[in-house]
């Protein structure tokens, strides 16, 4: 009887998932807002939060921010993160 050896099985483990997610993962467009989407989901998903304001700072604009302040969005941020811990993107829309 074959046996598989614990590391491969370990490492076959490790790799399915990630070589899954890959085949159905969509792709963005290489568009301004493409751009964006991107780096707003590498920003929320990293955790981060000055990762999160460097974001809104670059990315939002004056008037959004006197309506809802940096401190605020990062709030917000915190907030979603704590309920969703992370975002997946599953379609692109055009």
């Amino acid at each position: 009887m074959n046996k598989i050896s614990p590391i491969w099985l370990t490492l076959l483990l490790l790799v399915a998932p990630a070589l899954a997610q890959n085949a159905d993962t969509p792709t963005l467009p290489n568009t301004l807002a493409g751009q964006r989407v991107a780096a707003y989901l590498k920003a929320f998903n990293s955790g981060d939060e000055q990762l999160m304001r460097a974001f809104f700072a670059e990315n939002v604009s004056t008037n959004a921010l006197q309506r809802r302040s940096l401190d605020e969005r990062v709030g917000i941020y915190k907030e979603m993160r704590g309920n969703m811990e992370t975002m997946e993107l599953r379609r692109v829309l055009e």
